[in-house]
Formats: structure tokens, sequence, C-alpha cells
């Protein structure tokens, strides 16, 4: 846990673990059954009724979910997030949080730190369907533009509710599906790694980490998909006049 994660995708899959764990002890059986509807027909060829399986998966992920948790809580109760080094969990975590709870503070004087990753700046335009990030890339009236726009409306409505980062909320293939009026999860599913892929080729040609844009999405298991908090910070385009 305190050892240094110095590679990009490493340091997400770390962070996804946190957030995965701090999900799993939320779990409800009726959130087995909403998110993950496969579990059903597995469930199905256990000798017991389907609500006391789906009951036993969900207190095993809070079990797991909250020894996870309790380890990294634990570990930040005990030193302050400076005292861990550069790229350990503890300082990941608390960095995703600061990233998106602070946003408009700046580092005073010459900056140390300009070797860190920054959270990229994109901006909506619901009516005119377009999107613009860090203000270099354009993506507008397009199937990837409306997927962007969809994230980005949930990741504003988590901010606005003052939500913990990492609890910042998801959205599921169904309901995505119903969004972007698409016919079924697998073409969700295409959909976001077509946006993916758009994501991660215009920042190269644009010059910009390329890491930060094949990990902007995210997909967070029993949950759906969502902006990584602490890789975005969302703003709505003011229309023109």
């Amino acid at each position: 846990m305190e050892d240094a994660r110095t590679g990009a995708i490493d340091r997400e899959i770390a962070l996804s673990y946190v957030r995965n764990a701090q999900a799993y002890e939320q779990m409800l059986p009726s959130d087995l059954e909403r998110i993950f509807p496969a579990v059903l027909d597995a469930v199905g060829y256990l000798d017991v009724p389907s609500e006391s399986a789906l009951e036993l998966i969900a207190q095993l992920l809070k079990r797991h979910g909250k020894g996870i948790s309790d380890t990294l809580r634990d570990a930040i109760a005990k030193h302050d997030i400076d005292n861990f080094v550069e790229g350990s969990l503890p300082r990941l975590y608390g960095d995703a949080q600061r990233r998106v709870s602070l946003p408009a503070i700046e580092r005073p004087g010459p900056s140390s730190f300009a070797d860190k990753p920054h959270a990229t700046t994109i901006g909506i335009d619901v009516l005119k369907r377009r999107v613009a990030i860090a203000d270099r890339i354009v993506i507008e009236r397009n199937a990837t533009a409306d997927v962007l726009i969809e994230l980005a409306q949930v990741w504003l409505e988590s901010a606005g509710r003052g939500l913990n980062p990492l609890d910042y909320s998801c959205l599921t293939a169904p309901d995505l599906a119903q969004l972007l009026g698409v016919d079924s999860d697998e073409v969700v599913r295409r959909r976001i790694n077509r946006a993916r892929a758009v994501l991660k080729q215009r920042f190269e040609s644009s010059n910009l980490e390329t890491s930060a844009g094949d990990l902007m999405i995210e997909n967070i298991p029993w949950q759906g998909y969502r902006f990584a908090p602490e890789l975005v910070t969302i703003r709505m385009i003011e229309p023109s006049n």
C-alpha cells in the first residue's frame, strides 16, 4: 500500500481498487440485481432461494470492501498524507480528492509540481452537442460527443451535491442506453470504447498526455461509467449571444 506507483495505469488501477471497495461497502442485494442482472442466472444454479443467494453475495462483497477501506482509513489516520511516499496509495487517494474538491485554488510562486498530472478542463454545450477539451480539442455533433456530454452531466450533478470525488455517480449501461437512444448494453459498450479511442487519438495529436485521454472514462464494477473525478474538471459552456 505504501510503495510508490510510477505508471499512470498502475496508479489508476490502485485508485479504482479503492473506489470499488468503497462501493462494495454499500452493496445491497437490490444493487446486484439492478446493476449486474446476469448474477441472477448464476445464483439460479445454487440450491437456495435467489433472494438468499443475493444477500449472501452482497454481504461477502461488503466484508471485502470494508476490509480494504478500513486498512486505508487506518493508515491515513496514523499519518498525515504528506508523510506517505509520492505515488503511494494513501497519497494518490488524498491527491485525487484535493484535485476535485479544491480546483480553484492556485499554488503560489514557481511550481515544484510541474511533473504532476493536472485535471483536464472539459466544457460542454448540450444544445449544440459540443465538447471542448483543454482548449485544444473540439468534438461535436456525433456519437462520441453525446457520450461525453451525458457523462459530464453526471459529473456536474455529483460535484453540485458536494460528494467526495471517489463517490461521484456513474451511469449504468441500461441508463446510458436510454439516454443515448440505443437499444442494448452492447451498443453502449461499443460507444464507450469508441469514445476512449477518440480521446486517446485526439490527445496524442494535440500534444496532450495520451494516458490522460485513455483513462478519462472509467468503468466501475457494479456501478457503470463515469469521468474519472480526479482527471477532469467539467464546466458548462455559456451560450454566445
